[in-house]
């Protein structure tokens, strides 16, 4: 009879637990609602339990209260047990009875010892198995016997043989198993909340990353979306059309084409896809989003349902396009200012550069230079001078700025740089190589060497010119000391008919030089301020030569020097329209200079005609000019020896009178000579003229 009230009992049990799952599903574990039912709930069952009890003696009855309290313990926390034990302890004492101590007792008992046990696992974290399960349910039924000694009387002794055995068996099963039902009700629950956590968690990380899922079943055609597809296309849910051409009318219609042909290769291909496309809102905004889709077949390998999700990547894109645009910016910048820009990695490879770098290495394109080095570049020469650099920017961290280089060009030439490098870091602030630039200063460099040349060129024409005024103040002293000294002695009484004759001839050669000093200076003035007049009439070429020749004859021998005249010129070669005059003191002006410089010597005026042309030349064999000097010895205030004025005196002039009458002639003239071995100064000049020639400036 007491197994079957007991089994009886267990049937409460299981509805109870099947009404506290349903509690707790629609209360929620948290809410005072549930807590308030939960333990009026295990009270009542305790209640019902005491209704069906099996009464030993009058007012002595076992029943299942103890599994139902310390059930509502172990599961239901402080406040369902407090209630429990309030209500069934209530109705305890309401039934009365020689029991009456020990039942309310085993009740107080049993809730506290779940309690305890609910207490314990909370703090420490412990997650209780079956053992610890049934080692608590036997400890509370050995409870329950021992206080069977509250019974009055002989009670105690009657009782406990009859309900020892069920007690320490079939009550920790019977506790044991609804541990195990409301155990899993309590696993099921937190599951259900870990999973409902984590797909909130979802839902919100998908919301926050705009994205959404939808499946559409290819069998009925229905498309499903979540919410957050409609938040993302902007779409009123109730309006929607839930199919597959509802959704294709909401995608860009410039994309929408390639949307369906991709969603229908990938049907007929079996193979996910992936697509980024447009959408078009109402009011004119352009969205973008990536979809993927999968679809699932059947075992006739026909598709059932393609599943996808849709990311709102909008930012992305239009981030994406604004730092597009400022790359492209950023380019037109560094491609339109003048100075060359370029970076390296940490081997010296170039990794960019804008185009005018690209140019200067003889390349048409940034993109040709990525991955090359210096040495494949024009300016193989100066390569490891520039690795080099680099080497020491990246080495020491420090900038190398606003040095000056050469760079060999890919066409062979020669150019200046001024050169900055600094060393290049990623965002961990760690040297990965370098960036430079240079601009091309070739220019400068040229415009600065001008000017020191033109410096060079004033202080040597300020030396000259104060050479040429000493040289000048000897040259007119000279000659006027000669004209006042002997003009003096003429004076003299004592002074007889022959040395009169000779103090004359005197001061009639220095008049001479004097005269010939001032026509000089005469000259070069006229010569510089292009005032020379020119007056071309027919010349006997072998009639003015004859007559220099004679006239220096007798100044050579003066000097031990051999004058002779080389003449080849045929019957038309004889005459030529030029200024005779101008002619004249070119030849006058070479040969003054060869007589000056040659002693004991020999010197040659020849005259030839070679095509249309007149090669008048002086030769001799006097001291030669230096080579360095050549190509200055017809400026103005030049002399063939760099002590000349010393020895050999004269005024620097005659060399550049020479020239500059031979140029207004339409000639040139030109030297051949060398120290000790003599000089040649070769006159070129047109042969004939038009015979329309007449005064010309």
């Amino acid at each position: 009879m007491i197994y079957i009230s007991l089994l009886n009992n267990i049937t409460l049990l299981v509805t109870l637990s099947v009404i506290h799952s349903l509690l707790l599903r629609y209360l929620g574990p948290g809410s005072k609602r549930f807590r308030a039912l939960s333990g009026t709930l295990f009270g009542l069952v305790a209640v019902t339990g005491m209704l069906n009890s099996v009464e030993l003696q009058p007012g002595v009855i076992f029943d299942g209260r103890s599994i139902i309290l310390v059930t509502a313990g172990v599961f239901g926390g402080p406040v369902p047990v407090i209630i429990a034990m309030l209500i069934s302890s209530s109705y305890r004492i309401f039934l009365g009875g020689a029991g009456t101590l020990m039942g309310v007792l085993v009740i107080i008992q049993s809730g506290f010892m779940g309690l305890l046990f609910n207490y314990l696992r909370k703090k420490l974290g412990w997650s209780p198995g079956l053992v610890h399960y049934f080692v608590l349910a036997l400890v509370v039924h050995v409870n329950m016997l021992i206080l069977a000694v509250f019974l009055p009387g002989q009670i105690a002794s009657e009782v406990i043989p009859v309900i020892g055995m069920p007690v320490l068996t079939i009550y920790p099963v019977a506790t044991l198993l609804l541990f195990i039902l409301f155990a899993r009700q309590e696993q099921y629950r937190k599951m259900v909340a870990r999973l409902s956590d984590r797909e909130a968690a979802l839902m919100e990380a998908n919301k926050i990353a705009g994205m959404g899922r939808w499946e559409h079943d290819l069998s009925t055609g229905r498309l499903e979306w979540s919410d957050t597809i409609f938040d993302i296309f902007e779409i009123d849910k109730g309006k929607f059309g839930a199919s597959y051409d509802a959704f294709i009318e909401a995608v860009h219609p410039e994309d929408r084409s390639a949307v369906d042909t991709a969603y229908h290769r990938s049907l007929e291909t079996r193979k996910p896809y992936e697509i980024e496309h447009r959408l078009l809102m109402k009011d004119g905004r352009v969205k973008f989003v990536l979809e993927r889709c999968r679809t699932s077949y059947n075992d006739e390998g026909s598709p059932v349902k393609s599943v996808g999700i849709v990311q709102d990547i909008t930012y992305r894109e239009e981030a994406r396009m604004a730092l597009e645009e400022s790359r492209k910016m950023l380019r037109l910048i560094i491609d339109s200012i003048p100075i060359r820009v370029f970076w390296k990695d940490n081997n010296s490879r170039y990794l960019g550069c804008n185009i005018p770098f690209a140019r200067d290495a003889g390349f048409d394109s940034p993109d040709e230079l990525a991955g090359l080095d210096d040495y494949q570049m024009g300016w193989i020469d100066q390569a490891e001078l520039y690795r080099r650099d680099d080497r020491m920017v990246m080495e020491t961290g420090k900038p190398k700025l606003n040095y000056e280089e050469p760079q060999t060009t890919p066409d062979g030439g020669r150019i200046w740089l001024k050169t900055n490098k600094v060393p290049l870091t990623d965002i961990n602030g760690d040297i990965i190589g370098v960036l430079g630039t240079y601009e091309d200063i070739t220019p400068g460099k040229k415009m600065e060497q001008e000017l020191i040349n033109a410096r060079d060129r004033a202080e040597e024409s300020d030396r000259l010119k104060t050479a040429f005024l000493n040289n000048l103040s000897h040259e007119i002293r000279t000659p006027l000391n000669a004209i006042v000294g002997f003009s003096e002695l003429l004076d003299r009484e004592e002074t007889d008919k022959k040395d009169i004759e000779k103090y004359a001839g005197i001061i009639q050669h220095s008049s001479s030089q004097l005269l010939a000093i001032i026509d000089d200076i005469f000259d070069i003035a006229a010569i510089e301020a292009g005032q020379v007049r020119l007056l071309f009439k027919k010349t006997g070429i072998r009639t003015l030569l004859t007559r220099i020749i004679e006239q220096y004859q007798i100044q050579a021998l003066e000097n031990n020097n051999n004058l002779s005249l080389d003449i080849e010129l045929t019957g038309s070669d004889q005459y030529l329209m030029t200024d005779e005059t101008k002619l004249n003191q070119i030849i006058c002006n070479l040969l003054n200079n060869a007589l000056k410089f040659t002693r004991n010597g020999k010197i040659v005026v020849a005259c030839r005609g070679e095509m249309d042309q007149l090669r008048l030349s002086v030769s001799d064999t006097g001291v030669g000019i230096p080579e360095e000097l050549h190509g200055v010895i017809f400026d103005r205030f030049r002399q063939g020896t760099k002590d000349a004025t010393g020895e050999y005196g004269g005024s620097g002039l005659g060399l550049f009178i020479a020239k500059s009458y031979a140029e207004l002639l339409g000639g040139t003239i030109d030297l051949e000579s060398s120290p000790g071995e003599g000089s040649v100064f070769i006159v070129t000049i047109p042969l004939k003229q038009p015979d329309s020639a007449a005064y010309t400036e």
